[in-house]
């Protein structure tokens, strides 16, 4: 007597193995979607880096390179950059943005992870930290330090 098809078994097998590979799969796809916003943030620190070296070349001084002049939180202007965190989480951004200015030649600009205004927490999944992307500028060496708190799975 010749049977045709599978076994219960080797169904059962097929089917953990490829609720394995789905598993894996949607982990890395959510990993990947996590490190893409925070491109985002990376995008928005160097066009703010580049407005601070305007603002330098032109006044000579760091004074102007403030939140202020810089737009952040500035909801008056088409240019608008998401400033604190319990009001800037806005449906276009997955960061909110600060920037500190010693007057010493030091400016510090940090992007930090939006987690109200409908934005899931997946950073929770994808990352063992909040993940927050810093810019530290010292004009007077000329070096620039870029720090993430970000650890990606």
């Amino acid at each position: 007597m010749s049977r045709r098809g599978f076994t219960l078994l080797e169904l059962m097998v097929v089917i953990v193995i490829i609720g394995v590979l789905s598993t894996l799969a949607i982990m890395q796809y959510s990993t990947t979607i996590e490190k893409s916003r925070s491109s985002e943030a990376k995008m928005v620190l160097g066009s703010l880096r580049t407005l601070c070296g305007a603002m330098y070349m032109d006044a000579g001084q760091l004074g102007s390179c403030d939140q202020y002049n810089l737009s952040i939180n500035a909801t008056l202007n088409a240019t608008y950059i998401p400033g604190t965190a319990s009001t800037s989480c806005q449906s276009s951004h997955w960061f909110w943005y600060s920037a500190v200015n010693d007057t010493t030649g030091n400016v510090t600009l940090t992007a930090t992870r939006c987690k109200s205004s409908g934005k899931k927490p997946d950073y929770g999944k994808a990352t063992a930290l909040e993940p927050n992307v810093t810019l530290k500028i010292d004009f007077n060496s000329g070096v620039d330090t870029w720090t993430t708190s970000a650890v990606y799975k």
